[in-house]
């Protein structure tokens, strides 16, 4: 991951289809996506803007270790759901990115979150790669 907050991976295919298959792959993971923010519709609507690429924004959630994690520690609901991105890189090309668990929940400082952010990590890595 070098020092990237992030993974990201670029695959061939139109977003709404990565978007697809990812959802799919997520629930097969045990995750749920909770939001889902079209950020090109909404600053069409909102800023009358027609020329952004398509880009979305995904809350997503596994229930198991959301519970874990906040039995673990009552702040931890600021870094929930856990940020997932999509976008248009080149024309046919979507890149996913996802925002790294166990950086996310380092800013708490709470070591008995290492676990479930390892395991989160673990899982949503699994997703990306099998994609």
């Amino acid at each position: 991951m070098e020092n990237k907050p992030y993974y990201e991976k670029t695959i061939k295919g139109n977003i709404e289809d990565v978007e697809l298959l990812l959802s799919k792959k997520l629930k097969e993971a045990g995750f749920g996506v909770l939001v889902n923010l079209d950020i090109q519709e909404t600053l069409k609507e909102k800023l009358e803007v027609n020329d952004f690429y398509p880009y979305k924004i995904l809350g997503v959630c596994n229930p198991k270790l959301a519970y874990s994690a906040l039995s673990k520690n009552r702040y931890v609901g600021l870094l929930l759901p856990c940020n997932m991105v999509l976008f248009m890189k080149e024309p046919g090309e979507t890149t996913i990115a996802l925002l790294s668990p166990t950086k996310a929940l380092g800013l708490l400082r709470d070591p008995s979150l290492t676990e479930v952010g390892e395991e989160a990590e673990r899982l949503l890595i699994n997703v990306l790669e099998a994609i």
